[in-house]
């Protein structure tokens, strides 16, 4: 799955479009454990193509790949 796959996913999770910052993408975070204001969650690739997520409130990574990418789990 690359960058743009999982931007997708979650901008259908959270009906907000990502926007550049940096060198990568900041959004809302697609996890129900709070309710985002403003953007909390950043996302972006390596060099080596490693696609790297982070939620500023908090939210596990695992969490975040349960809502995201792997919904039935």
């Amino acid at each position: 799955m690359d960058l743009n796959e999982i931007l997708s996913l979650i901008e259908s999770k959270t009906d907000y479009r990502a926007r550049a910052s940096g060198n990568g993408y900041s959004t809302k975070c697609p996890c129900k454990g709070h309710s985002d204001k403003k953007p909390s969650f950043s996302i972006s690739q390596a060099n080596d193509g490693t696609i790297l997520l982070h939620c500023h409130a908090g939210c596990s990574f695992e969490t975040i790949c349960v809502r995201t990418i792997y919904p039935g789990r």
